[in-house]
């Protein structure tokens, strides 16, 4: 399974429980929401070796992370949260 970016719920409000980024999230099949955000997604490959697959400008967004999948957030006033796992 692939990151597919989504477009995030427009109504929801980010809570007190949202972090700051620069933050690396590491894959467990948990939804990620953010805003404000560079993206990067890596693919990590079972030696441990990360590859980029894909770059994202300034946005809000959310997606599942998978296993083998890293995201790398940054951003002035950046915030991100992740829900449960799958």
């Amino acid at each position: 399974m692939k990151f597919t970016l989504e477009q995030p719920n427009k109504a929801k409000i980010f809570a007190r429980d949202a972090r700051e980024t620069p933050a690396e999230i590491v894959g467990s099949s948990q939804t990620l929401e953010w805003r404000c955000c560079f993206v990067k997604v890596y693919e990590v490959d079972e030696n441990g070796e990360k590859r980029c697959a894909a770059e994202y400008d300034v946005c809000n967004g959310k997606g599942i992370v998978p296993l083998g999948t890293e995201i790398h957030l940054k951003g002035i006033m950046g915030v991100w949260k992740t829900t449960g796992n799958k």
